[in-house]
């Protein structure tokens, strides 16, 4: 990381954690295809760009997030003493000064992938294994932009918790649902990297007359041959999948499981501040 990079972290870090700064700068360095040891001026603007949709879903005040972008457009001046001084005097209004509530993710988002809400306790299989459950009666939601954070290895599984109970904090909602949240995201994550070894977990904040978070889970992996017996609780595999999934079910309020045996799963659940 250069000199214009490390300008770039130091601001972020005034707003959100340090491990969240780090991935959000370097989701968005791959995005805006620039390297991180090489970043100019004039890279600045996409940087500021593609860090947007992070911090809309982070900075939920609209001050400390109009602040933090001003800051950020500002390291794009040739005197970068300017962002400093500026962020300086702006850390009393705006600056949330390395607090650790916020947790680390990285990827990208695409914006496929939403579905309404369905109709309560319903469960429907077909030839790619189709199973639904909701809690609530339908009401009228719509995901926002949201972030992924690739599954690849151990670490990537906490990262994914850790943005799960961090975004549900954000949001909200209360500490014991913020730990119901944080605990789903960690199952599905953990399958995804014991089960495919990589894929991906997606996070969304939800609007509407009902808010609150989506996640979902994707993989390419081997799939699931009969979901409806890994989530009777007739089967559990040596690592403990059957549990996961069935203790996820019982976690949130929507729970979709879409698997087609040899080409990936696909887990997509709702939660709502009650």
């Amino acid at each position: 990381m250069n000199e214009i990079a490390g300008e770039v972290l130091a601001i972020l870090r005034r707003y959100l954690s340090d491990p969240t700064s780090r991935s959000l700068l370097s989701s968005a360095a791959r995005r805006a295809n620039v390297r991180l040891e090489m970043v100019s001026r004039t890279d600045v603007p996409a940087l500021v760009r593609e860090l947007g949709p992070g911090l809309n879903i982070f900075l939920q005040e609209p001050e400390k997030l109009q602040n933090c972008k001003s800051l950020l457009a500002l390291v794009a001046t040739e005197n970068p003493a300017t962002a400093m001084s500026s962020m300086s005097s702006m850390s009393t209004m705006g600056g949330m000064g390395g607090m650790g509530g916020m947790g680390s993710m990285s990827g990208g988002f695409s914006s496929h992938d939403h579905h309404p809400a369905h109709s309560s306790h319903t469960t429907h299989l077909s030839h790619t294994s189709h199973l639904t459950h909701t809690s609530h009666q339908p009401t009228e939601t719509r995901a926002t932009d949201g972030i992924t954070v690739p599954i690849r290895a151990e670490h990537d599984v906490v990262r994914a918790r850790t943005l799960g109970k961090d975004m549900a904090k954000s949001l909200g909602f209360s500490d014991v649902d913020q730990t119901k949240v944080a605990t789903a995201v960690s199952e599905l994550a953990r399958n995804i990297f014991q089960y495919a070894g990589t894929g991906e977990v997606r996070f969304r904040r939800i609007e509407g007359k009902r808010k609150g978070i989506e996640v979902v889970a994707r993989d390419q992996g081997p799939g699931i041959s009969d979901p409806n017996l890994i989530l009777s609780g007739q089967y559990r595999s040596k690592w403990g999948m059957g549990a996961g999934l069935r203790g996820t079910k019982r976690l949130v309020d929507d729970f979709e499981l879409d698997t087609v045996p040899g080409h990936g799963t696909t887990v997509r659940i709702r939660k709502y501040i009650n």
